[in-house]
């Protein structure tokens, strides 16, 4: 009983612990079934997540939607606006994001490329 309870206090600190870059990203596929890990990679075609051990290569055509377990808001509100086809919205929250403070390449990538597709 002892060390089951040790067991449960250690997982618990660890996850107490846990940077809030260890959250999940998800990434949604076309028939909007979420997958969950950590994206570890992103290129022009694919994004690659880390999905219990294995990595999982996604093609982006085949992508509804992406998320990032530790992206500043604003840019989850990006995305949305883009949705909405709202260019000028979008571009207003993009400017209210402190790349400096993201602290994952991959995030700081997608900042990039919704600055690159709301300035068309």
């Amino acid at each position: 009983m002892k060390k089951l309870l040790m067991l449960l206090a250690a997982v618990s600190l660890a996850a107490v612990a846990s940077p809030a870059s260890a959250q999940f990203d998800q990434i949604f596929d076309e028939r909007g079934r979420p997958h969950q890990g950590a994206v570890t990679k992103m290129t022009p075609t694919t994004i690659t997540l880390q999905e219990g051990g294995r990595e999982v290569n996604y093609d982006v055509n085949t992508i509804k939607s992406l998320k990032f377990g530790d992206e500043p808001g604003e840019l989850t509100s990006v995305r949305d606006f883009v949705r909405q086809g709202n260019m000028n919205s979008a571009r207003d929250e993009l400017r209210k994001i402190d790349v400096a403070s993201i602290a994952r390449d991959v995030v700081k990538q997608d900042v990039a490329y919704f600055s690159a597709f709301v300035d068309g």
